[in-house]
């Protein structure tokens, strides 16, 4: 919804699909000139939609494809650009990145029959505070609009609580990968809200899920989470700042 907004002030043509399978099928139908690819999805990662995308249809064998991921840990831009893309860009993606990355994608159509964007406020990206909700800052990410910002909060929060239990089950029975997959997740959604506080929390636990093998570690970095996600649900929108 976040790309679709910002792209939609530029007066670029978008589609949206929900899998890499409908992705596959999307680009059979028609040629676009570049793909942004969600590295994380439930049918098919980002990864293998690419290859088989490059194998399959071959006029997108030069059709630039940008990962788009939450993933910032280690070197995950090489990761991706070794893998058949093009280019890489972390979640929450900042608008002036966006228009940046087009920029170079496209010189000859930069600045040809689009709108001009909302200035972009301090840096225009994630800061990771304490604050369990930024509406500033959300907003800004949002370029602007306060209607998607609101819109991606509930979203949020709808998926805050389907996805808190299936995480605790998850960690409960062992299955890391599963939890890893969730808490990035979370953290992706947070961080396009500036749910700061939410945002944090799940990367810390995903870090853990990582890197550690020790438990207490993890069952603390999930009731913090837990905590978190806690807040974000109860906080009042309107009182936020």
């Amino acid at each position: 919804r976040y790309l679709k907004a910002v792209l939609d002030q530029y007066g670029v043509d978008v589609a949206c699909v929900d899998s890499g399978g409908a992705a596959l099928e999307a680009c059979r139908a028609r040629r676009f000139d570049v793909v942004f690819m969600d590295i994380h999805m439930a049918d098919m990662d980002g990864i293998e939609t690419t290859r088989r995308l490059r194998a399959q249809a071959p006029a997108y064998r030069a059709v630039p494809v940008v990962a788009v991921s939450a993933d910032v840990m280690g070197d995950s831009g090489i990761r991706f650009t070794g893998q058949g893309m093009d280019r890489f860009v972390a979640k929450p993606v900042r608008e002036k990145d966006l228009t940046a990355l087009l920029a170079e994608l496209f010189p000859e159509r930069a600045g040809q029959g689009v709108a001009e964007p909302a200035p972009d406020p301090d840096d225009g990206g994630f800061r990771p505070t304490g604050i369990v909700l930024d509406s500033d800052q959300g907003i800004a990410l949002a370029s602007g609009d306060e209607l998607l910002w609101r819109c991606s909060v509930d979203g949020l929060r709808s998926q805050i609580r389907e996805a808190m239990p299936r995480l605790e089950a998850a960690i409960a029975s062992g299955d890391r990968d599963e939890a890893r997959a969730l808490a990035h997740k979370l953290a992706g959604s947070a961080g396009y809200v500036a749910a700061n506080e939410l945002a944090v929390s799940a990367r810390a636990l995903q870090q853990s899920l990582v890197n550690s093998n020790d438990n207490v570690e993890i069952d603390r970095r999930l009731a913090g989470l837990g905590e978190a996600a806690a807040r974000l649900v109860d906080i009042d929108v309107d009182a936020t700042g």
